[in-house]
């Protein structure tokens, strides 16, 4: 199969590379200049997931620097339509590739929900330096995931029914006295766990400020308080 992958950050180069070890044709649409930023090679160190559930170090050069996990699972949703023939053929590729298939019937609330969860990391992570820095950390994961926890009133307002992302919101409903341990714990000696948040050390990053941001303006526009993402906000504020 021909696939054309729009953009080439993290998830592009993770999906990317292990299509193309499935046997495909992959190549890369990317903004005019960005081709020679990024050059015609990425230096791999990835933990592999699909059959290990600590992971398989990968340290390769593939035809830009690349640092993260590659989970065991990708996640395809719909609107609350059954997917189309070409849609399945993604799936069977996918499937081909060694990944599992997770299905959310409700796509639209399932990135709404994943927006929300990475607004409350970025605000605690801006706050302390960078996202990499809450590894191992229980007091600022804790401040992170009450930070996520003031945005489900946002998804209702919005619309969601929280009652179809039970397991999404889960970790935000959870008293923290148990999830903020489990999570420093995790991110601590899970090689897994801990790179997805090391990976993520620059403390320049645009894309944790434009998160905030977004998020933030969508609260004041309908009403709802959310103190600690307010608080963040001279870390991630235009200048």
């Amino acid at each position: 199969m021909k696939i054309l992958m729009f953009g080439r950050g993290v998830i592009a180069t993770i999906y990317g590379w292990v299509l193309q070890q499935a046997g495909h044709d992959v190549e890369f649409y990317v903004r005019p200049g960005r081709a020679a930023t990024y050059g015609d090679a990425v230096d791999l160190d990835l933990f592999d997931m699909r059959r290990r559930v600590w992971g398989r170090r990968v340290a390769e050069k593939w035809p830009v620097r690349f640092h993260g996990a590659l989970l065991p699972s990708v996640v395809f949703g719909t609107l609350d339509q059954p997917p189309t023939d070409r849609e399945r053929a993604v799936r069977q590729a996918f499937r081909e590739a060694g990944l599992r298939i997770k299905e959310r019937p409700d796509f639209r609330g399932w990135l709404w929900v994943h927006f929300a969860s990475d607004a409350g990391m970025f605000a605690q992570g801006l706050r302390v330096g960078s996202l990499s820095q809450l590894a191992g950390a229980t007091g600022d994961l804790r401040e992170a995931l009450l930070a996520g926890r003031e945005l489900l009133p946002l998804l209702q307002a919005r619309g969601l029914d929280l009652r179809r992302h039970r397991g999404g919101v889960l970790p935000f409903r959870t008293p923290t006295w148990l999830t903020a341990p489990v999570l420093a714990w995790l991110t601590a000696h899970v090689a897994p766990a801990r790179v997805s948040l090391t990976a993520h050390s620059d403390p320049d990053a645009e894309e944790p400020r434009e998160v905030c941001r977004d998020t933030l303006a969508e609260a004041r526009r309908l009403g709802i308080p959310v103190p600690r993402l307010e608080a963040a906000e001279p870390h991630f504020a235009r200048v």
